[in-house]
């Protein structure tokens, strides 16, 4: 019986332990300012920051953009994601420093059971992933 127990408690802390998750860093949201922008701010597992993200409010088209820049304040590129399209899907446009478009994420509604599935494509069309 110890023997099962035993077999038991192993095969438990096998499980749990392959679901355990490395600590790479952190992203922490500031308040909206007066002007509408929210920044976030990326920190690494030392808690170094490594980068902003800056959002803005949304245009009158419906657009958000926001940019990212280094841990040295330099633009590293942009984000800008449109409204939400009759399907209910929202299309993310990413672009480098340079204005170049490096891909686009769509986003698709929530389904019945709660889940969400978003498609990243690289600046060719093609599928990178589906998550």
């Amino acid at each position: 019986m110890k023997k099962i127990i035993s077999i038991i408690t192993a095969c438990m802390l096998a499980a749990v332990s392959t679901f355990a998750q490395y600590n790479v860093g952190t992203s922490t949201t500031t308040q909206t300012d007066m002007f509408g922008n929210t920044a976030t701010i990326h920190r690494d597992a030392y808690g170094k920051t490594t980068g902003t993200s800056t959002t803005g409010k949304t245009d009158m088209f419906g657009n958000t953009t926001t940019i990212h820049r280094d841990a040295y304040d330099h633009t590293i590129g942009t984000s800008t994601t449109g409204s939400t399209d009759m399907f209910g899907n929202t299309t993310t446009t990413h672009r480098n420093s340079y204005g170049q478009s490096t891909g686009t994420s769509t986003t698709g509604e929530t389904d019945m059971f709660g889940n969400r599935t978003t498609q990243q494509r690289s600046n060719t069309g093609t599928g990178i992933w589906t998550w």
